[in-house]
């Protein structure tokens, strides 16, 4: 995430250590963690967001990565989600 409005920033947990109820999706979170850097090369970088497009059933175009990509992730924690 950056300072740029809508930018997101993924929270990884172990699976089952955290669950976040089908309610919570497109809601705000608090989130508490440790922030990580992950830095990808080129081939890396293409092959993760090849997966992520799997994964969520998006197209994918490799010739979109042109170089070495840095990705924040949050190892979380703890989390407490808006009500609203």
């Amino acid at each position: 995430a950056s300072s740029v409005e809508g930018e997101k920033i993924k929270v990884k947990v172990k699976d089952g250590e955290i669950v976040f109820p089908e309610e919570a999706i497109g809601k705000n979170a608090l989130v508490e963690g440790k922030v990580y850097k992950i830095e990808l090369t080129v081939e890396e970088a293409l092959e993760y967001y090849e997966h992520q497009a799997e994964e969520t059933g998006d197209e994918f175009d490799p010739a979109t990565v042109t170089e070495a990509v840095t990705i924040y992730q949050i190892k979380g924690l703890g989390a407490e989600i808006d009500k609203e």
